[in-house]
């Protein structure tokens, strides 16, 4: 009799514990989980992303089209410079436009603008159709242009374009000018002339005009290739 009563007291005492325990789980709040939460996936993007434009291929211009692409934007820049400026280039501006963008040889637009040049006003159009001038002629035409540099009554900014560019040319074709400069007194570019033939020559004598021909001679004979 004890023996049954022990057992029916230890499987009493068993369900007690039991549910003290469902009911101790079933209180438990859900921030006693020691779980971590699974961390959220983002979904990768389903649009590719847009292809880079291709390149454009750069246009190939001729020397003339670049030329003249060239002009009119410089063209545009000055008149984006003054908002109230007239679209409508000045009449001599235009001659000059209309000679450099001619389908025309180079040396066709020399000869253009230099007989171009008696027509305009003012230093400062001469200086612009020169500017332009000896970007056109050759070494082999230079003899018109060369005329209008030993002209001692040409404009003085005239012949200081002009001497700029002389400098840059061959020296076969310049040392004869500086010493056709240097002989005539009279000219505004004379002492220039005179100092330019001294460093080249690397001698002075002086006003003694058959001494500087035969050194120049000489020079260019000594320091031009032969053929």
């Amino acid at each position: 009799m004890r023996s049954s009563m022990s057992k029916a007291a230890l499987i009493i005492a068993a369900a007690l514990l039991c549910g003290g325990l469902v009911g101790w789980l079933a209180t438990r709040s859900p921030s006693d989980s020691t779980s971590a939460p699974a961390p959220e996936v983002s979904a990768a993007p389903t649009t590719p992303p847009k292809a880079a434009p291709p390149e454009e291929k750069a246009s190939m211009r001729s020397p003339a089209e670049e030329l003249k692409a060239r002009l009119r934007a410089s063209r545009k820049m000055q008149s984006a410079d003054d908002p109230n400026a007239v679209t409508e280039l000045p009449a001599w501006q235009q001659k000059i436009d209309d000679i450099i963008l001619a389908d025309d040889e180079i040396d066709q637009k020399s000869e253009k603008l230099l007989a171009l040049l008696p027509t305009l006003k003012d230093s400062e159009q001469m200086v612009e159709a020169v500017q332009h001038l000896v970007n056109f002629v050759t070494d082999t035409n230079y003899a018109t242009t060369a005329t209008l540099l030993v002209n001692p009554k040409t404009d003085e900014a005239v012949l200081q374009t002009l001497m700029a560019d002389l400098l840059n040319r061959g020296n076969e074709l310049k040392l004869p000018i500086f010493l056709q400069l240097a002989k005539d007194d009279g000219h505004p570019l004379v002492a220039e002339a005179r100092e330019l033939l001294q460093i080249y020559i690397q001698e002075d004598h002086g006003t003694n005009w058959p001494a500087w021909d035969k050194a120049v001679q000489q020079w260019l004979k000594e320091t031009l290739p032969q053929e």
